[in-house]
């Protein structure tokens, strides 16, 4: 069975939802230094092309090499960045010694600091798409 409602009840039903995701992407944009000068509207602009997606732990986002069509921001969680550095064994050794603070990680709600204790898990990250993009 299907359920079919009128165009106008969905409209009144999911509006509210809409606007609330709205709002609180144009919030999280206005509170990046990168779009603290934007007003509201241009934010809300960017926020309106948006897409969230959640990835699991241990997931990669993105492979040394590729070109990415996306701007990538992580709004929940951490992640780590990791580069191939083509060394001899030798060399690897000397930079894989253990240093202090061994992680970095972004909290949305601080500034970068360092977390030895946390490991990465799963994050959320809010992306833009370059235009005739497949993302």
């Amino acid at each position: 069975e299907v359920l079919t409602i009128q165009r106008d009840w969905y409209q009144r039903a999911i509006r509210p939802h809409v606007a609330s995701t709205m709002h609180e992407r144009t919030l999280l944009l206005k509170s990046m230094p990168i779009f603290q000068d934007n007003d509201y509207g241009q934010c809300m602009a960017l926020a309106n092309i948006m897409t969230f997606r959640t990835y699991p732990s241990n997931t990669p986002i993105i492979q040394q090499g590729e070109i990415p069509n996306h701007i990538f921001f992580i709004t929940r969680g951490h992640c780590r960045v990791l580069k191939d550095l083509h060394m001899p064994a030798e060399e690897l050794e000397t930079l894989l010694r253990p240093v202090d603070p061994p992680i970095l990680s972004y909290h949305s709600n601080s500034p970068l600091k360092t977390d030895a204790r946390k490991r990465p898990g799963a994050c959320d990250a809010g992306f833009f798409g370059v235009a005739g993009s497949n993302g």
